[in-house]
């Protein structure tokens, strides 16, 4: 298995957008503050990525082996029975911004920050996802997490960070939760038809909702 560390992606937030995602109008004080703590923030982020070009080794109808590792999913199995070749990855807001987050008391700020940080990780899955694409894989890009449906739970986690030497400074807790928080774990994968996790969720009213809800896919 090959692995491949992202450690100088870009964070850069234009102020117009990240006052649009807090619903603050400019010119406000709150928008002020926000404004101020997304510089600071941007001078300290440091969103990190590392992936594993990676092969199934077997397969079966409910599972897949990589590396040794077997992972219990049956939709895994299904949705990659047309490739070989995985992406299992961790992407992180890195733990800069969460210790420079983790100093802030004030309630306000601190909610301002925790979006910061959300963003800092979308930079760095962004930056993930445009490394993996200028590869030129053949078929669509898709991901699937492990807890994020009841197919592949969350514990696989312990199985999928066994595959890595470098976490880019991620760590997983007795219950399988990523330090920083702020974090994303999973398998990039080809495919002839797009997936989305979210295809399957119910939850209603999502802010993070990709696909409709499609139970029956």
């Amino acid at each position: 298995m090959i692995e491949t560390a992202l450690e100088n992606i870009p964070f850069e937030i234009n102020d117009s957008q990240f006052l649009l995602s807090l619903k603050l109008p400019e010119g406000s004080s709150e928008a002020e503050e926000a404004v101020q703590l997304l510089k600071e923030a941007c001078s300290i982020a440091r969103p990190k990525a590392v992936y594993i070009e990676a092969y199934i080794e077997s397969r079966t109808e409910d599972a897949v082996v990589i590396d040794g590792q077997t992972f219990n999913s049956r939709l895994l199995s299904i949705n990659t029975k047309s490739t070989h070749r995985l992406f299992p990855y961790i992407a992180t807001c890195g733990i800069e911004i969460e210790q420079w987050a983790g100093s802030i008391t004030d309630p306000l700020k601190a909610y301002f920050s925790d979006m910061i940080m959300q963003l800092a990780l979308k930079s760095a899955v962004n930056g993930l996802v445009k490394h993996l694409t200028e590869k030129r894989l053949r078929g669509k890009l898709s991901c699937m997490n492990p807890g994020a449906l009841k197919d592949w739970p969350i514990s696989e986690q312990k199985k999928l960070f066994s595959l890595f030497t470098n976490t880019v400074g991620v760590k997983l807790t007795d219950s399988f939760l990523m330090i920083p928080v702020k974090s994303s774990s999973g398998i990039y994968f080809t495919s002839d038809k797009k997936f989305e996790n979210c295809e399957l969720c119910p939850r209603e009213n999502c802010p993070s909702r990709r696909a409709a809800y499609r139970p029956d896919c």
